[in-house]
């Protein structure tokens, strides 16, 4: 029974990731302009993961619904504080659920925040 609680912790905290990862992208992709590149930069794979993983969210926690966007919601603001006035370019989303950048080496990086004068991990 143990094992299960943890194989379930693991999902979870995966399927939560994955999700806020994309929200943060998706709302910077926003703030900047870059709304349809991001999506178009995704694979009809990467959608149809996340939209199982919320499905999965929605049935077994749906608190999370709204939890994540508000987290979200904070994370995008500290990341613009950060950037400041540079002028962002694109968003990638790489997280090792959706990396198609395997042979780029950005550690652990999960959103790539492209701009004039190079990324910011």
């Amino acid at each position: 029974m143990e094992a299960l609680v943890k194989e379930h912790s693991a999902l979870l905290n995966e399927y939560k990731g994955n999700l806020f990862e994309y929200l943060v992208a998706t709302r910077l992709s926003e703030h900047y302009g870059l709304v349809i590149p991001f999506l178009e930069s995704l694979s009809e794979n990467t959608h149809n993961i996340l939209a199982q993983q919320e499905a999965y969210l929605r049935n077994f926690h749906t608190y999370l619904l709204t939890e994540l966007p508000a987290l979200a919601d904070k994370t995008v603001n500290a990341i613009i504080d950060y950037i400041g006035v540079r002028e962002v370019i694109k968003i990638k989303l790489i997280g090792k659920s959706f990396s198609s950048h395997k042979g780029d080496d950005y550690s652990e990086a999960d959103i790539i925040i492209e701009t004039l004068k190079g990324p910011i991990l």
